[in-house]
């Protein structure tokens, strides 16, 4: 039997139901909880991730046969005509050197996607020359950052308990955006003129990193261009040229970077998670 609500929702005229639906696959999503602590090697930071994935868009193709038929169409519409106004999105919050991911906007499925955007914000951080320099290697933020990008390109979207991935997902763009938040409470005040010295100098070696990942060619072939934004400034980088080296670098790897599949990753639920974002 067909509930009241989803009855009444199928008799709406087909052109409504459809941007109802691209409403709901385009409203961003409040960061979830995180409840899987895992702690970088080497006493690093650690990140903090969610213990469920949902997104509005596996929510849609699994509520009925003529929902995810529908789902689908609007997504090989969106994906035709306007693919590149189609961005992912992913908030990571900073809180005492433990990074928080969490997927906020979620609009196609992840073979659909081509442009996605993380948003690294700081809180209750006002001077942040200790956690992208000094002792720590070559920073304490960027280490789990990169962390997250390696699970994200070797075991999807769901970063924690994936298996490899079969085909390794493929953004035309990948863009950090640096901010920061509550930045007013704090019992002592830096000069504003330091505040945002600090925060440029930051943009820089998040910039200046991700463009050692490029020139180290971990993202060719996966990524075409990636970079970093912090206000008015960006700085966007080509892949393309760059062949893909067997270590990450002596100065990294004595850090415990690692690029690469997962070992500890067992888990086969994800052939499934893939399957349900097929066309029936």
């Amino acid at each position: 039997m067909i509930p009241p609500t989803l009855s009444t929702f199928l008799n709406l005229p087909r052109e409504i139901r459809d941007n109802i639906y691209l409403s709901v696959l385009h409203t961003p999503l409040s960061p979830t909880c995180q409840t899987h602590f895992i702690r970088s090697a080497k006493h690093r930071p650690g990140i903090a991730y969610p213990s469920t994935t949902h997104t509005p868009c596996l929510s849609l193709l699994l509520c009925s046969h003529q929902i995810r038929s529908e789902t689908l169409h609007v997504l090989a519409i969106q994906q035709r005509v306007n693919s590149d106004k189609v961005i992912h999105r992913l908030d990571c919050t900073v809180r005492y050197l433990i990074l928080h991911p969490s997927w906020t906007l979620f609009p196609a499925p992840p073979t659909d996607m081509k442009h996605l955007e993380v948003d690294l914000r700081f809180f209750n951080v006002e001077h942040v020359g200790g956690l992208f320099w000094g002792c720590g290697g070559p920073s304490m933020i960027f280490k789990p950052l990169f962390e997250l990008l390696n699970r994200f390109v070797h075991h999807g979207y769901q970063f924690f308990c994936s298996p490899s991935l079969s085909s390794q997902p493929h953004l035309e763009s990948l863009i950090i955006n640096l901010t920061w938040v509550n930045e007013d409470n704090f019992d002592y005040k830096i000069p504003m003129r330091r505040i945002l010295e600090s925060r440029e100098q930051a943009f820089k070696f998040v910039s200046s990193h991700l463009g050692q990942i490029v020139r180290m060619g971990l993202l060719t072939g996966k990524v075409e261009r990636i970079g970093a934004r912090y206000g008015d400034m960006e700085d966007i980088e080509e892949t393309a040229g760059f062949e893909a080296g067997s270590e990450v670098g002596k100065e990294w790897n004595q850090w415990g970077f690692h690029w690469g599949v997962d070992p500890s990753f067992t888990q086969p639920d994800e052939a499934n998670a893939t399957n349900t974002w097929k066309t029936p």
